[in-house]
């Protein structure tokens, strides 16, 4: 698993990979990064909710618009969608 996150313009793009995801886990990700933003948390503040492996120290699950599938990887090989 391995994600960033970077300013584009007005917006800001979250890049997140991995071998395979949970349903909804990039929403529910993003709603988390977005929160802890919002409240001025520290940088180690995701990694303990991940390493807590507990939902509910998550935040709340993004809507749909604006995420999208970048590009998908197959035995290394990209291919954009």
């Amino acid at each position: 698993f391995t994600q960033d996150a970077f300013p584009y313009g007005t917006l800001v793009v979250f890049e997140i990979e991995a071998n395979a995801f949970l349903w909804k886990m990039v929403r529910s990700i993003t709603g988390t990064l977005v929160q802890l933003e919002k409240n001025g948390a520290d940088a180690g503040s995701f990694r303990e909710i991940l390493d807590a492996r507990d939902r509910k120290r998550a935040g709340v699950t993004a809507p749909p618009q604006g995420l999208f599938l970048w590009q998908v990887k197959f035995d290394g090989v990209r291919r954009h969608v």
